[in-house]
């Protein structure tokens, strides 16, 4: 995808629709990263724990890194065909047509 800025402005396809995942459009607005990034906290205050004793990450950042899992995995699993396709179902044939034709008229 690339970027458009100005009144107009937003995201174009550069592929596919098929071929981008929820996930794509995830990681270009906003970055790869994950969701949750582990500070190590436990390393820190009156009842710090060691780094030497932090050999493995802490139950927190292990549920957090499950769940970052799962949600690229949900995210990678569903592509803008397939939400369009569903939008389709559930909101009427034509709706994406009739959203094409709003958005190219002048609405300011």
């Amino acid at each position: 995808m690339d970027s458009v800025q100005g009144k107009p402005g937003g995201y174009v396809l550069t592929r596919s629709p098929a071929a981008i995942t929820l996930l794509d459009v995830v990681e270009v607005i906003d970055g790869p990263d994950p969701a949750f990034v582990c500070t190590e906290i436990r390393q820190r205050g009156p009842l710090a724990t060691p780094a030497e004793s932090c050999t493995a990450p802490c139950p927190i950042a292990r549920a957090m890194a499950t769940a970052e899992s799962a949600r690229r995995a949900a995210l990678s699993s569903v592509s803008i065909a397939d939400l369009a396709e569903q939008v389709e179902i559930s909101s009427g044939e034509g709706t994406l047509n009739g959203v094409g034709t709003w958005l190219g008229a002048d609405n300011a």
